[in-house]
């Protein structure tokens, strides 16, 4: 009885390591490396030209005022006045480029995540002002990218060249090796990050009049200056934005517990991406929905992601180790 008593007491901690310390199949986690790194290269190409006005000393926030509204004098070697040239603010950016580079072929993973993570650090604490759901979501990510890229060896860098140089050095390949393995925890941060997103856009939707209305779709898609291709629809498209307002309103409330089961999963993968893709395609708001698509991967069957990749992207990844890959040792007097 008491052994009994014991097991269960047990069991809810039980459940709790495995879920954020079971050993998982880190191919997901390869995988919102690889989208996250090409999002965030497209949000820095955006901004390039707002480099002078928006982080030198030259635009509209100076370095003095950064580091007044950072975190304290802590922050003053970080943020040092004498980074405030464009050129020196033009060497940042470009290290962060490279940083993400490595970051998206998986080459230095781990020395490249640490890059990515404090660069992109810099540009949110150097114009703190000049900021958008998109960037807040890309550090976030960067973060935990940087933290699991501490923990997973090579070995576990799913689709990356670190991986397919250590592999190869055994004599295998991505298509003849085991599936990458990794802690389960990076993955958890990141499928948490997402639930909590959607879970508080959909409860503030619901709580406002706007979204049971009709009006805060009708509206945004009216407004010339956001949209792609002028306003679009007129007063008999009311009915439909005020349907689809809702509809999305409650599916992201709902998101935690949707991703609880593998229909929930299926339908709210295919729905977000509809729905991001929409957005990216009508509204000129920056590249949240590419960034938010990136994570996906964390939610999907990694058996089945790893099976689609190698099928169609497999010869990619065999040229890449072609000319990337470690060369064959020489032996000596055969030079």
């Amino acid at each position: 009885m008491r052994e009994r008593l014991s097991a269960l007491a047990r069991r809810p901690w039980d459940g709790w390591s495995r879920f954020w310390f079971a050993e998982i199949d880190g191919t997901a986690f390869g995988l919102v490396r690889i989208l996250f790194s090409a999002a965030a290269i497209l949000t820095l190409l955006e901004f390039a030209p707002l480099l002078r006005e928006q982080y030198t000393d030259e635009g509209v926030f100076h370095a003095l005022d950064a580091m007044r509204w950072s975190w304290g004098n802590a922050m003053a070697v970080f943020l040092r006045p004498a980074l405030g040239s464009l050129g020196a603010v033009v060497v940042i950016y470009t290290a962060l480029l490279f940083a993400l580079g490595f970051l998206l072929v998986g080459r230095f993973t781990r020395l490249a995540a640490a890059a990515v993570f404090a660069l992109q650090l810099w540009f949110q604490l150097r114009n703190p002002t000049y900021l958008n759901g998109g960037d807040e979501v890309l550090r976030l990510t960067a973060f935990y990218l940087f933290l699991g890229h501490l923990v997973v060896p090579p070995e576990g860098r799913a689709f990356s060249l670190d991986r397919a140089r250590a592999l190869a050095r055994r004599g295998l390949d991505e298509a003849t090796a085991a599936p990458p393995r990794m802690p389960a925890w990076p993955v958890r941060m990141i499928q948490l990050q997402v639930c909590i997103i959607y879970f508080l856009a959909g409860f503030w939707k619901l709580l406002g009049d706007s979204w049971w209305n009709g009006d805060a779709i009708y509206v945004a898609i009216g407004n010339a200056s956001i949209t792609r291709f002028g306003p679009l629809g007129g007063a008999w498209s009311w009915p439909l934005y005020w349907v689809a307002g809702l509809f999305v309103a409650w599916w992201e409330f709902l998101f935690p517990l949707l991703v609880l089961t593998r229909w929930g999963r299926r339908f709210s993968i295919a729905h977000g991406i509809a729905l991001h893709l929409g957005i990216l395609l009508t509204m000129n708001i920056g590249f949240f929905s590419l960034v938010m698509l990136a994570t996906y991967p964390v939610f999907v069957d990694p058996a089945w992601a790893r099976r689609t990749v190698l099928r169609r992207f497999g010869g990619l990844g065999r040229a890449a180790l072609h000319w990337f890959g470690p060369r064959p040792r020489v032996a000596p007097g055969r030079a």
